[in-house]
């Protein structure tokens, strides 16, 4: 999915990219950046300013260097064409506060990759990981503003709810038991954003155009665990403003 905030992207310039990006796939590594040298790339969007990209590439799974056609590798080449064809700039973050999943030879060869692909990054990496102390200190600072509440539901309550929910055809959800009951935020609970009731959410999809969904559908969603650590959804969008990032790639 490709998002930004006040942009379309045409059908036609969309597959004139997608041309592109096979004509690069079959180029050897040193030939790619040598083709964007005085090259004119398809403009997708219009914009008021440089187009900033994030690429967050997955650690979760090693990237094989020698094989450009990873997942890993495409999803790359394409941000950065992207970003290149936007005169914005192609970002990396490793979403890495997962413990399990995160190690360190996942970076190493995520870089490893890039650089073999003669892409360079327009700055440093950024950690997810050594931001958790501000993702917290926001996820608390909502809390305080009443964006947030305190949840201390415990695992079979939220089995029942779901299971009820299920039995009955309905989509499974928080049911805002918590939501209005003004509970003193303590160490074991849970921080959920509290989700506006009424309305919609909308945003342009650069490919489908204006979407809207009804606020009804979402969830009242943990932005803090109870072992105080934030979730990643909410971390991501922490950082996704910090670095203000304009498009989404997905």
């Amino acid at each position: 999915m490709l998002a930004k905030a006040s942009s379309l992207v045409t059908v036609t310039s969309f597959v004139t990219l997608m041309n592109f990006f096979s004509e690069f796939c079959s180029c050897k590594p040193a030939d790619w950046i040598k083709k964007t040298n005085g090259l004119e790339l398809p403009s997708i969007i219009g914009t008021s300013g440089p187009s900033t990209l994030i690429s967050t590439l997955s650690i979760s799974r090693p990237a094989k260097a020698a094989n450009k056609c990873s997942t890993v590798l495409i999803f790359a080449l394409f941000s950065y064409l992207f970003a290149k064809a936007n005169k914005g700039k192609f970002l990396l973050r490793f979403e890495d506060t997962d413990q399990e999943r995160s190690k360190n030879e996942y970076v190493d060869s995520i870089l490893n990759s890039l650089d073999w692909m003669h892409i360079k990054l327009d700055a440093e990496p950024v950690y997810q990981s050594k931001r958790i102390v501000k993702h917290k200190e926001l996820a608390i600072e909502l809390y305080k503003k009443g964006f947030a509440y305190a949840c201390d539901c415990s695992e079979e309550t939220l089995t029942k709810m779901r299971e009820e929910q299920i039995a009955k055809k309905q989509k499974p959800k928080y049911n805002g038991l918590n939501r209005n009951k003004n509970i003193e935020f303590a160490e074991g609970m849970v921080l959920r954003f509290k989700f506006p009731l009424e309305g919609e959410s909308k945003f342009k999809d650069l490919i489908l155009g204006d979407i809207a969904i009804n606020n009804k559908e979402f969830d009242d969603f943990i932005i803090l665990r109870s072992d105080g650590s934030p979730t990643y959804n909410f971390s991501a969008a922490v950082d996704d403003m910090d670095m203000k990032i304009t498009t989404v790639i997905r």
